[in-house]
């Protein structure tokens, strides 16, 4: 049918996708091909819906349609479209303010979602998934097939709705209005990546419009079907006009662009966070060029022979402009700590660096399947708020109620870190931190079994010249592990110096456990694991290690789950397990230091 209606039409133009077929041509000469369409439709017992078609036409005040035209469309029902439509989910339109409008009426139900996740009966664990990972699927789409002039206000108003819906959710409204608190910087880690950015992945419209516009543009130039449609500006005869839309556009999307994912020559650091290793894919000029034209000949070219590739761009370019971001923030944060070595200073450069370790971010990737791997509301909030830098509680007590028992003296130390009780082993605080160790030894044991492996908790009489124990004893065939597991707070006071580089303290600790237990276990012909976790959730290297082997060995041994499931789960079970805790002891610490306060009076 698609290839008749273009042989008995020779001025129409026709593009099929699965059922949906649009014609381009001259006005009245579409009526026939129309009416060709319906009658090739019948003999294959298929039928044309006419409600369901359109005649878009945005000449009409120039070159106004023909009487014949417009009966043609009332008698067959088909709806005239003057200002804008829908093409394949994509509006278009006759002015940038009349696709504006369209892109603005398509999104109304994703914006009544984000309104929906507030609802208190949905957990704020997943309504934070379905905010970063489902809400923003149309407006992506969007993104990459209008153009940003007619995106940016919209872009700009989903941003703060999105933004909205995740401070209400997590309940941190009352700490960016504080008057000491500086909401730039904690907005912008918010919208920074989960795995390496230290953030929540909500990425900003306003930020990878002009990203996704230009690598759509590469991808559509570069496309086998739309090469020879752009070929003839691939000259240096026939350039693109500079007065077209489509120049202004291009000219003034790359010039942001490129300033969005451009460094100082002397920024090192920068393609040292860089995710892509391929050193042409770092420099900017062999990512993208600089010039509409330059961009256009460019692109349009086959894959092999292209002088770049549309392959995966808009991924590229967004990690080259949260890389560069995270740089100038982590650069900001190191500057202040070097110049004024204060505990503020110091210890927002930890947790900054704290963040984006690795595995940091796992729980907030975390899907609620089982309890294992489920962070109630309350925990959920208080992880928030560690990882943003807020104290737990909008009004903290000024000191530990367990410290203040073992000490006369009024130490404030709450009101110094108030984080303090993530640390504090006096009195209860003892209590809530051996329960989070111990869940996390319990996680560790119950997925070593279903990997196939022989697990001991805590083997007595292990070495013969000592009583020391550690947490687990895990055999995998041939190979014996021992492991030892701690959880460190990378911003206690006492933890600064460490914790001045990404997994410093994680370091130190592992460096503290194997001078205790590495010579003995040796003599006992085992491998020691000291299996330090980072209260933010960075696993330290040797436990890096470790979840590595026993994904190997996973492969041939285990017999209930996959090998995937099971070092997935035990991942996110670890990392889910460490808020919990934190929480727990967060909360057990902030109640008994209200207790100063009712002592004295």
């Amino acid at each position: 049918m698609y290839e008749a209606v273009i042989l008995q039409h020779p001025t129409i133009k026709a593009t099929a996708i699965h059922d949906d077929l649009t014609l381009v041509g001259p006005p009245d000469d579409l009526l026939p091909a129309y009416s060709t369409m319906v009658t090739l439709s019948q003999r294959l017992g298929l039928q044309v819906q006419p409600a369901k078609c359109q005649f878009v036409y945005f000449h009409d005040q120039t070159t106004p349609l023909s009487s014949t035209v417009h009966s043609f469309l009332t008698q067959n029902h088909i709806p005239l479209k003057q200002k804008s439509a829908i093409i394949l989910g994509a509006p278009i339109g006759a002015t940038i303010q009349d696709i504006e409008d369209l892109a603005t009426a398509t999104l109304k139900d994703q914006m009544q979602v984000l309104q929906s996740l507030l609802h208190d009966a949905m957990p704020i664990q997943e309504a934070i998934l379905l905010l970063r990972i489902s809400s923003t699927h149309k407006l992506d789409y969007l993104l990459r097939c209008v153009p940003p002039a007619a995106m940016k206000t919209l872009a700009a108003k989903f941003d703060q709705q999105l933004m909205d819906t995740f401070i209400k959710k997590t309940g941190i409204q009352s700490q960016l209005d504080r008057a000491d608190v500086d909401s730039i910087p904690i907005l912008t880690q918010i919208t920074m990546p989960v795995s390496d950015g230290g953030g929540f992945g909500l990425t900003r419209a306003q930020d990878t419009m002009h990203i996704a516009y230009v690598s759509s543009m590469a991808a559509t130039i570069q496309s086998g079907r739309s090469i020879q449609a752009f070929a003839s500006y691939n000259t240096t005869n026939h350039i693109l006009p500079d007065s077209s839309a489509l120049h202004q556009q291009l000219t003034e999307s790359l010039a942001i662009v490129h300033q969005q994912i451009s460094s100082d020559d002397n920024d090192d650091e920068v393609k040292d966070n860089d995710v892509d290793s391929d050193p042409q894919s770092n420099s900017v000029s062999k990512l993208l060029p600089i010039t509409a034209i330059d961009f256009v000949a460019s692109f349009n070219q086959s894959i092999t022979h292209a002088r770049h590739s549309a392959y995966d761009l808009q991924d590229r370019l967004t990690s080259k402009a949260q890389a560069k971001v995270k740089h100038a923030s982590l650069s900001a944060a190191k500057e202040a700590a070097r110049s004024h070595k204060s505990t503020d200073t110091l210890t927002t450069h930890s947790r900054m660096l704290a963040t984006t370790a690795p595995s940091a971010g796992t729980w907030i990737s975390a899907t609620a399947f089982d309890a294992a791997t489920t962070i109630p509301n309350d925990a959920y909030k208080l992880a928030v708020r560690l990882r943003l830098g807020l104290p737990p509680q909008d009004i903290m007590p000024n000191n530990c109620h367990s410290c203040h028992l073992y000490s006369p003296q009024n130490l404030s130390l709450v009101e110094k870190n108030e984080w303090h009780h993530l640390t504090c082993m006096q009195g209860h605080g003892g209590r809530e931190i051996t329960i989070r160790h111990n869940q996390v030894v319990a996680t560790i044991e119950r997925f070593a079994k279903l990997a196939g492996a022989t697990v001991v908790t805590e083997p007595k009489n292990l070495f013969s010249e000592s009583s020391k124990r550690p947490d687990l004893q895990i055999i995998m065939n041939h190979k014996n592990y021992l492991l030892d597991v701690t959880v460190v707070h990378p911003t206690a006071p006492s933890n600064l110096t460490h914790s001045q580089k990404i997994l410093g303290q994680a370091q130190a600790a592992e460096k503290l456990k194997m001078n205790k237990y590495e010579q003995i276990s040796i003599e006992q012909h085992a491998t020691f694991i000291p299996f330090v976790i980072e209260t933010y959730g960075g696993l330290g290297k040797k436990a890096q290690d470790f979840l590595n082997e026993l994904s190997i060995f996973a492969i041939d041994h285990a017999m209930i789950k996959s090998r995937f499931n099971i070092v997935n789960g035990l991942r996110y079970s670890i990392a889910c397990s460490v808020q919990r805790g934190n929480a727990l002891i967060a909360s057990a610490g902030y109640a008994n230091a209200l207790r100063v306060f009712r002592d004295r009076t």
